[in-house]
């Protein structure tokens, strides 16, 4: 089970959505990640280029007795941020929890699709 408590104090609980055996967490924050622009050739992002998290979103599910979490990152910018290293890395510390990056088609300008 997700805990709340052991998240990077930059990040504000908004809202917990309880539904059925889900949960969702809803954070707020204003964090800037520096982009280390190490990443699969994709080009969205370079060495130094920064974009501000204002939210992470962190759905809990319950499937087959495991647990699974989807992880949206809204960004200030309409910007796509894809497999970047740095990224990725500044989420996992923000949510105290290693979280990667879903399939090309998920990632949106100003929205980050992940898992854990």
């Amino acid at each position: 089970m997700f805990n709340t408590n052991t998240v990077n104090a930059k990040l504000t609980l908004k809202e917990t959505v309880q539904l059925d055996e889900d949960t969702s967490y809803y954070f707020v924050c204003n964090e800037q990640v520096k982009c280390s622009g190490a990443q699969y050739s994709w080009d969205y992002t370079a060495e130094g280029d920064a974009v501000t998290v204002t939210g992470i979103n962190v759905h809990e599910r319950n499937y087959d007795g495991e647990t699974y979490y989807d992880i949206n990152a809204t960004l200030a910018e309409e910007r796509i941020v894809y497999t970047d290293e740095a990224f990725a890395q500044a989420i996992s510390s923000l949510l105290n929890m290693e979280v990667d990056y879903t399939e090309q088609g998920m990632q949106d300008y100003g929205l980050v699709s992940m898992e854990a």
